[in-house]
């Protein structure tokens, strides 16, 4: 590229918020649409249920994706306890209920703590209702067919965690974790060790290396404003190589 020459605004990663109810490969169909690109990608899927910071990689900043797909994310999440569905989120079937004198049992103090317990490098199963494959296949697609999959645990590292509100039997936590964590799994297993269960009643993703929700872009902006404004919200290759 000669000097002063402007970068190609197809090439880059744009910054999307997820709204809930939409998936992340609709957004990047989206994305698709607006920018007029064959090839977008997002760099690490949000659930359906999720909101929060989507990277989506345009043109030639898809061979970025994998490096952010193994690098740190922030995210805010609610756990409900009590309730244990089989996606280990309220979208999935209920598969038991803790009765109420279990839950009123449960002291703001011994939640504080099951919390601050998961900080630092640990095992870590992912869920059965996941796009992790085996044998080829999505384990999701499976769980749909009965065929619940448990992988191996994986290592994970949970940077910093901390709860920021408690009205029980829900609490907000916020998570700064390594690429690869299933949130799901962590409220799940949170639930166990309090002894009652427990399910992810909401989660948005706050960061992504070194990006950041407070510099994401609605759709529906994105889709309404002109393609001149539109695009220069895209991030250029060589400063998305910086935030790795």
């Amino acid at each position: 590229m000669s000097v002063g020459a402007k970068p190609s605004m197809k090439n880059g990663i744009l910054l999307v918020n997820k709204p809930e109810g939409v998936s992340s490969a609709r957004v990047v169909d989206q994305v698709k649409k607006i920018f007029q690109v064959k090839k977008a990608g997002h760099t690490g899927t949000l659930d359906p249920f999720a909101t929060g910071l989507l990277p989506v990689a345009l043109g030639q900043a898809t061979r970025l994706s994998r490096f952010f797909l193994g690098s740190a994310k922030q995210y805010r999440a609610v756990v409900t306890l009590g309730v244990e569905t089989d996606t280990l989120d309220k979208t999935g079937k209920v598969l038991s209920r803790a009765g109420a004198d279990q839950l009123a049992a449960i002291q703001p103090e011994e939640v504080q703590q099951v919390v601050a317990g998961f900080a630092g490098v640990q095992q870590q199963v992912a869920p059965s209702f996941s796009a992790l494959k085996h044998q080829g296949q999505p384990l999701y697609k499976l769980a749909r067919q009965g065929k619940m999959i448990k992988k191996p645990p994986r290592t994970i590292e949970i940077h910093a965690i901390r709860v920021t509100a408690m009205t029980l039997p829900e609490f907000e936590i916020t998570v700064h974790c390594s690429g690869g964590t299933y949130i799901r799994s962590l409220a799940h297993d949170m639930g166990r060790l309090l002894g009652c269960g427990a399910h992810l009643s909401g989660l948005c993703r706050t960061g992504v290396s070194q990006f950041t929700l407070d510099r994401a872009h609605d759709l529906d902006m994105l889709q309404t404003c002109d393609r001149q404004t539109a695009a220069s919200h895209i991030i250029p290759n060589y400063c998305c190589v910086f935030a790795l």
